[in-house]
């Protein structure tokens, strides 16, 4: 079984709503009780376009159904 609902991976993202000019990007995390956090990649952006039409979220299936 896949962890994160049968997910590789999730993406999280913030959007602020006005421009904010930074030197640094601090991020912090708080885990579930017997939990991990894993943080594989941060992306930071001068400038976001929002898509609305985004084809939805590809689910693999569960192992036990191959």
């Amino acid at each position: 079984m896949l962890p994160a609902g049968g997910r590789l991976t999730y993406a999280y993202r913030i959007i602020l709503d006005h421009p904010a000019t930074a030197r640094y990007v601090r991020v912090t995390s708080v885990s579930q009780k017997g939990w991990g956090t894993l943080l594989s990649e941060i992306q930071v952006f001068d400038n976001v376009n929002v898509q609305k039409n985004v084809p939805p979220s590809v689910v693999l299936p569960s192992l036990a159904e191959r």
